[in-house]
C-alpha cells in the first residue's frame, strides 16, 4: 500500500499487515472518539500523516471496536502513541503530544534514533459542554470559543489553527471548543446556525465573532484586538 497524506484506519484484522509487517516505520494512535483528549490529538495526527506521509505510515486505531492490540501492547491509557519498526515498538508516548513533539517523535523514528524530546507538551483547547460552558467564559481575559462538529469540513481546517493558538496563547487567553452536536442547549443560546463559529468572551459577553473557515491571522489579529480591549 503506497503512503497517503491522511492517517490510515487500521482494525484488529488488519493490524498485523499494515503495522507489524509493514516496510516503513510506522506510528499508531490509539484512541476514541469519546474522549475530549483523543479529539485534540486527530487533528495533530492527520498532520502528521500530511508531513511525513512520504517516508512513515501513520495509523489510526479505535480501540471501542478494535481491543485485540490494545491488550496486546497494554495500552490503558487514551490516548496512546506507539512508534514502530521493523515490528517492534520503538517509543511509547501517553497523553497529548503537541505538533513539535510528534515532528521529533516521528523524525528520530525515520532516522533510527532514540528521541530526544525537550519540547513542552501541547495543552490544546479546552472542551466544553453545555454544563460548564458558563462558568468558562466568565473570565476578565479573553475566551475564544470554536463552535465545530465533526461532520463540518471547514471545521477541520481551522482546528490546526485552534490547536496552536491553545499552545501559544498561554495565561493571555483561554481558546476552547464546543462540539455542536453533543452541545445543541449553548449553541441555540448563541444562535450558531452555521460553523466553525468562533465567538470571542470577556466577562461572559460577546465582543467579537468570526463565522466560517476564517484565515489564521485574521483570526488571530481579531484574538489580539480583544486582549487590548
Amino acid at each position: 500500500m503506497p503512503p497517503t497524506p491522511i492517517p490510515l484506519t487500521v482494525n484488529d484484522e488488519s493490524f498485523e499487515r499494515w503495522v507489524l509487517q509493514s516496510e516503513l516505520p510506522v506510528a499508531v494512535l490509539f484512541c476514541t472518539p469519546k474522549f475530549a483528549n483523543c479529539q485534540t490529538m486527530r487533528p495533530r495526527w492527520d498532520g502528521l500523516a500530511q508531513q511525513f506521509g512520504d517516508r512513515l505510515r501513520v495509523a489510526l486505531l479505535t480501540v471501542d471496536d478494535n481491543r485485540r492490540w490494545a491488550r496486546h501492547f497494554k495500552v490503558t491509557a487514551l490516548p496512546t502513541t506507539l512508534w514502530f519498526r521493523n515490528g517492534k515498538a520503538q517509543q511509547r508516548a501517553e497523553g497529548l503530544l503537541s505538533e513539535a513533539e510528534l515532528r521529533e517523535r516521528a523524525e528520530a523514528l525515520i532516522a533510527g534514533r532514540d528521541p530526544k524530546i525537550e519540547s513542552t507538551p501541547s495543552k490544546g483547547p479546552l472542551i466544553l459542554t453545555d454544563a460548564s460552558f458558563a462558568a468558562a467564559i466568565r473570565s476578565e481575559t479573553p475566551t475564544l470559543v470554536d463552535f465545530w462538529a465533526a461532520w463540518c469540513g471547514p471545521c477541520r481546517m481551522i482546528a490546526p489553527v485552534i490547536e496552536r493558538l491553545a499552545d501559544q496563547m498561554g495565561d493571555r487567553a483561554t481558546i476552547a471548543k464546543l462540539n455542536v452536536d453533543e452541545n445543541p442547549r449553548t449553541a441555540q443560546q448563541f444562535n450558531v446556525r452555521s460553523i466553525p463559529m468562533l465567538l470571542i468572551f470577556k466577562n461572559g459577553q460577546v465582543v467579537d465573532q468570526l463565522v466560517g473557515a476564517q484565515p489564521e491571522p485574521v483570526i488571530r489579529q481579531r484574538l489580539e484586538a480583544a486582549l487590548r480591549g
